[in-house]
């Protein structure tokens, strides 16, 4: 018998295997992924980048081609989905797990970005940890959530709000500008019990954008566990107007997720809950009484918006927005006005983070718990310093590596 050379016969099976290998093709349907790259906020550009050329993506998309298995997963995870969604027959529906009180001029809001959904789902992961953790210290539930409901008198609830977080002219005496009132108002409202968090990025993820136009803020009313979400990056100057609003909700122990533009009027939200959130947020802020003994007819607009910025410590847009309100000012002047001071603040904001570029300098630990909440944080690291929980399940709570919470605890001996 002829012996084949060495190696040869291995060679001719090898051969006949790689003949045997069979790509697979996922049947992704074309519908879905047009909309998840746009619910993503992608271009084709943008998804192709180190991935496939964009003729690629646009067969997928025409339905003239498949992707391969490998194609499709790299698909879901650009996309921030899982790869079953992208063989539906039909865009899902993705439910959130707090109502949505977003609505505007019965219009409901268009998909959620995979930021916004995750943001909410991670608040609500959050919450219900730290309502474990304080009801294993023993806590007590905190009388004001839910101590009234939407038909209250507006002024009532808005007196229980200054009330319970001591905004009174102390305090505002204590305060030169708008940004210092902002600043006490969120310490006040976390020394009561209520989890404040600030964030304009997914956990501390910077190229995870939140976007302003999908969503200002948003309330989860619980006894023991308040907690309400601002939206930063909208502008500073409107912030504090987003603050009052989810505030409002835990009073009137309503969760929910709101868009109080202040640059929108009151009578341009036709959801009673949302209008009446915003009625409780410009009394506490600017109670009426005192607004119109400040407001002189002998005094123009703008030199009346001014004093009365100055005397509550807010800003010139939630003085306008009062104004309007309170009848002191017709709508067209206050969209005019309103939309030029949000624009000048805007302006000021760019030039502010572009000299100190505050989410890449040494401000992190601010950042750090401003994005979580101070309360969050200091529970979250409390219980880690006790083993009461894991450190790594603990890093994950704040969205950190377990040496940056050592770290924290270290610096600032929690």
């Amino acid at each position: 018998m002829e012996k084949s050379p060495r190696g040869k016969g291995n060679r001719y099976m090898m051969d006949d295997f790689q003949q045997q290998i069979v790509i697979v093709e996922v049947p992704i349907n074309s519908e879905v992924l047009r909309w998840a790259r746009e619910r993503a906020g992608l271009s084709i550009d943008q998804l192709t980048k180190n991935f496939v050329d964009t003729s690629r993506i646009r067969s997928w998309e025409n339905s003239t081609s498949l992707p391969t298995l490998a194609q499709a997963e790299t698909l879901a995870t650009k996309l921030r989905i899982p790869l079953p969604i992208l063989l539906l027959d039909q865009p899902p529906k993705i439910p959130l797990p707090i109502p949505d009180l977003r609505t505007l001029d019965s219009l409901s809001p268009g998909n959620p970005t995979p930021e916004f959904v995750d943001t909410v789902n991670d608040a609500v992961v959050r919450q219900s940890w730290y309502r474990e953790y304080v009801l294993t210290e023993s806590a007590r539930p905190l009388a004001f959530v839910g101590q009234f409901n939407p038909t209250d008198n507006v002024s009532t609830v808005a007196r229980s709000i200054r009330t319970v977080l001591q905004l009174d002219e102390r305090l505002r005496l204590q305060c030169r500008t708008w940004q210092d009132f902002l600043s006490k108002f969120v310490q006040r409202a976390d020394s009561a019990g209520i989890i404040v968090m600030r964030n304009s990025v997914f956990r501390h993820d910077n190229t995870r954008r939140l976007l302003v136009d999908e969503f200002r803020g948003f309330a989860i009313s619980d006894a023991y566990a308040p907690l309400v979400f601002v939206n930063s990056r909208d502008a500073k100057a409107a912030q504090i107007f987003t603050l009052a609003h989810e505030l409002a909700h835990i009073w009137l122990g309503a969760t929910g997720i709101s868009n109080p533009d202040p640059r929108k009027r009151r009578a341009d939200f036709n959801a009673v809950l949302e209008r009446t959130c915003n009625e409780i947020a410009a009394e506490v802020l600017v109670p009426q009484d005192s607004f119109l003994r400040l407001w002189s007819v002998d005094k123009t607009t703008d030199a009346n918006v001014k004093q009365v910025a100055a005397h509550y410590r807010v800003s010139s847009m939630v003085a306008l927005r009062r104004a309007n309100d309170l009848g002191k000012i017709n709508a067209e002047e206050f969209k005019r006005k309103i939309a030029a001071e949000y624009a000048r603040f805007r302006a000021m904001e760019k030039e502010e983070q572009e000299k100190k570029e505050e989410e890449r300098s040494g401000n992190f630990w601010n950042l750090f718990a401003m994005r979580n909440g101070q309360r969050f944080t200091d529970a979250v690291a409390n219980a880690a310093r006790r083993e009461a929980i894991p450190f790594i399940y603990a890093s994950h709570l704040l969205g950190v590596k377990a040496s940056t919470l050592e770290n924290y605890i270290k610096r600032f001996q929690v």
